[in-house]
């Protein structure tokens, strides 16, 4: 709070010389509160001051077993604020009620408190004499931090989603008994969201959100657009209950990020995750989707600290501890790193969630490459239904680039997948987990493999849990399985073992590329990119070479991938072969001249990617 001050405000908020540090570290917080109100800008009721504290009994998780949220009140009428009792009566029934009928499991069920969701005590952070009738004031102790089932909701990232929204919930409706507002809540996030290019613009469609937790319906969407995936404007309204919007005024050969907001009378919802999307100009290039499969938001991945300055000293024997930001568990926009890879190859993308393909909304086949990003997922990181839909895909030649932590080894180990989820991870991802013990590699650097498609790339490194996007926590070690697959990068240092796998389709299906560890992690954006070219020239069009021969001359007809570089090789004997030129394919086909032809020689050509 002090280093938040602006200029000229008192030091006295923080630091009242007559309160002791521990007193102070109650008061500042309404002081700072009365502060910043505006008292000319309407009632009173236009403000309140809640504050979220978490609760204890005997301070033992072994004989703890009070749960659940109480709403605080002072006991004596003059420490309170004018309409403290009431506020506490809504928000304490509020946040009970929603939390213990959401429709969105917790980990364990929030605990019911009905007819014990309010306390009366002495509370000075809610006292009336550091608010001066200025505002209402309450505090919440959103659960019991000594209760081992409350501590686990305490750490959730889904739990304090959901408690803030029903804290949001009491505060209109306390405004609405005490000042008229109208009792109009906002709607949940629309999901589902994908970008798909047309022929003349780009597709944004979504699912309409479900309600729950008292969520209201929407009437309207906002999409926002975005060139670079982080700074968001331009929004377009849509009615409800119209679920696309096609934008043709966004020039083709261009990133182009997007998020949908739902909204009614009451305002705008959270926005949804990020979808992606780059138009072609030139309809002969290879398409490519990148599906979102990591879903998972929970309490599991969140990041471990050891804190060393400041003279901290650990509550515990260890100095670790444990922060619950959203965005260091999942960000949802994990479309933007790869969307960037994609384009500085080159190619053009869409992108979408992985329910629109398997409920048939977006088809794979309709793509020559799928990047697959399974994240950190630990579990259902293909679902059979997905299993079935990637497959038939791999069978009819599509290609795969599947990259995530914890695939293997919740396709493989030793107990609990089916004979279906191992064959899955052998015979579609052509790769195997091995031992159990090779579910964390320990290590977050990789190196390519001599001979790989990587082989002229650098190392790379992914995040440990320091680098700002999410912490790996277990980067699987694989082992190819089954003609045409192999190493393709290997960890260094740690357990060692091989970080990616390759398989060049001679045995049947597609190419595939996985990654035991998620690409979005790696740390460098010109690794990334540089990574992606690799794979994406691995699975890029195959150069399908014409001849044409008039009199003497000979005429060469090369289509490919376009921007890609051919090198056109040259034999007389079918055994000999000698560069004969490079031809680049800027637009998917290039004819140029062979050598002349006579009756008593004879001449054969064909065509790959130039190193």
């Amino acid at each position: 709070m002090q280093n938040s001050l602006g200029q000229g405000q008192p030091t006295t908020i923080y630091d009242d010389p007559s309160l002791s540090d521990q007193n102070d570290n109650v008061g500042s917080p309404p002081r700072m509160a009365r502060e910043m109100n505006r008292e000319d800008t309407g009632n009173m009721f236009k403000r309140i001051f809640i504050t979220f504290h978490s609760n204890a009994t005997t301070g033992d998780t072994n004989t703890a077993t009070a749960r659940g949220t109480v709403a605080l009140y002072n006991s004596v009428g003059g420490d309170r604020t004018p309409n403290q009792v009431r506020l506490a009566q809504i928000a304490g029934q509020t946040v009970n009620d929603e939390l213990t009928n959401l429709i969105t499991s917790l980990e364990v069920p929030w605990a019911d408190r009905t007819g014990s969701t309010t306390l009366a005590g002495s509370y000075g952070e809610i006292r009336n004499s550091a608010i001066s009738n200025e505002f209402d004031a309450m505090l919440i102790e959103v659960a019991f931090h000594d209760n081992t089932n409350d501590v686990k909701l305490l750490r959730a990232p889904t739990a304090r989603n959901w408690v803030g929204r029903a804290a949001y919930h009491a505060v209109v409706k306390y405004m609405n008994e005490f000042d008229g507002l109208p009792l109009n809540f906002l709607p949940e996030p629309p999901f589902n969201v994908r970008a798909v290019a047309t022929n003349n613009g780009i597709a944004v469609s979504w699912s309409a959100p479900v309600a729950q937790a008292g969520s209201g319906a929407p009437t309207n969407y906002v999409v926002y657009l975005s060139t670079n995936g982080q700074g968001f404007g331009n929004p377009v309204g849509v009615s409800a209950p119209a679920t696309t919007l096609t934008l043709t005024n966004l020039p083709a050969d261009a990133d182009f990020y997007f998020r949908v907001a739902a909204a009614n009378a009451g305002g705008e919802s959270f926005p949804s995750e990020v979808a992606g999307c780059r138009r072609s100009s030139n309809p002969a290039q290879s398409r490519v989707l990148f599906v979102n499969a990591f879903d998972r938001f929970d309490r599991t991945t969140n990041l471990r600290q050891t804190p060393a300055v400041q003279n901290y000293v650990p509550p515990g024997s260890t100095g670790t501890i444990e922060r619950v930001w959203p965005l260091a568990n999942n960000a949802f926009d994990y479309v933007v790193p790869h969307g960037q890879a994609i384009s500085a190859f080159g190619l053009p993308f869409d992108s979408c969630e992985r329910r629109a393909v398997t409920n048939n909304t977006v088809a794979l086949t309709n793509y020559q490459i799928v990047v697959w990003s399974a994240g950190q997922s630990l579990t259902n990181t293909f679902r059979a239904l997905e299993r079935n839909v990637v497959t038939n895909y791999l069978n009819r030649g599509g290609h795969l680039f599947v990259s995530g932590a914890d695939i293997a080894w919740d396709l493989d180990r030793a107990s609990g997948p089916a004979a279906a989820d191992r064959a899955f991870l052998n015979s579609a991802l052509h790769a195997d987990l091995g031992a159990d013990t090779n579910d964390n590699s320990a290590s977050y650097t990789v190196t390519p493999a001599a001979g790989s498609i990587f082989s002229g790339s650098g190392n790379a490194t992914f995040d440990n849990g320091a680098k700002g996007i999410y912490w790996v926590q277990n980067p699987d070690a694989l082992t190819p399985t089954g003609a045409g697959a192999v190493a393709a990068l290997s960890y260094s240092g740690g357990n060692g073992g091989t970080a990616g796998v390759h398989y060049d389709g001679s045995a049947g299906g597609g190419r595939v590329v996985y990654f035991g560890f998620p690409f979005e992690t790696i740390t460098s954006a010109s690794a990334r990119n540089n990574y992606m070219a690799d794979v994406l020239r691995f699975m890029s069009k195959r150069p399908d070479l014409a001849i044409a021969r008039t009199g003497g001359s000979v005429t060469l007809t090369l289509n490919g991938e376009p921007g890609l570089t051919y090198a056109i090789l040259a034999s007389s004997d079918f055994a000999n072969w000698s560069a004969f030129t490079n031809v680049t394919a800027a637009n998917g086909t290039v004819v140029f001249s062979g050598a002349a032809v006579t009756a008593a020689t004879q001449k054969f050509y064909r065509a790959q990617l130039s190193p």
